[in-house]
């Protein structure tokens, strides 16, 4: 149900530009513990411990488009064409994490905006 709700939501949106990017969410130490599953618990170890990344999409009026769960030690851009399939706008903001050549981007993914701005 939740799921429809939000793409009703998405729908209306604005097309001057889309921004993108991700958060690192830091799990609580007994985050560890407790009864496991078959489901993915998206709890990765970076840097700072066992850590979720919500990979984002965005319009410009900053309302959520799309979003992304995964374990915290995966790289951004490794989400981006996930994100933005099927999507377009004038533009898209993103971060240097974005402009990588070590996932090799499909070109036609951005090709889909009329320009795009990486600062």
């Amino acid at each position: 149900m939740w799921e429809r709700v939000f793409t009703a939501l998405a729908a209306d949106r604005d097309k001057a530009y889309m921004m993108i990017d991700s958060a690192i969410v830091r799990a609580h130490p007994h985050a560890t513990k407790g009864k496991g599953g078959a489901q993915n618990q998206a709890l990765g170890r970076s840097r700072g411990g066992l850590a979720t990344k919500i990979h984002t999409l965005a319009d410009s009026q900053g309302r959520l488009l799309r979003f992304i769960i995964t374990s915290g030690q995966l790289h951004d851009a490794t989400q981006a064409s996930a994100l933005l399939e099927g999507q377009t706008a004038g533009a898209l903001i993103a971060d240097k994490a974005y402009d990588c050549d070590c996932f090799e981007l499909p070109r036609d993914l951005w090709r889909r905006f009329l320009s795009d701005f990486i600062g």
